[in-house]
């Protein structure tokens, strides 16, 4: 398997599941949910990864209420 290159998470467009908890700072099944309730759940093949302008757009409607 191919090591992939780290890059800083405002460059990335999507993540997996273990990115998105190292950018929320929270636990796999909160990042999950939250990633749901976003609507940045993006299937590739078997993989599950989260688009990080979504994400972000999510949160900051969160932070403003």
């Amino acid at each position: 398997m191919h090591k992939l290159r780290d890059f800083e998470t405002d460059q990335k467009i999507t993540v997996g599941i273990s990115g998105l908890q190292s950018m929320l700072c929270v636990g796999r099944n909160t990042a999950a949910q939250i990633g749901k309730d976003a609507g940045a759940v993006l299937h590739v093949g078997r993989r599950t990864l989260y688009n990080v302008d979504k994400i972000k757009k999510y949160m900051d409607t969160l932070t403003e209420a």
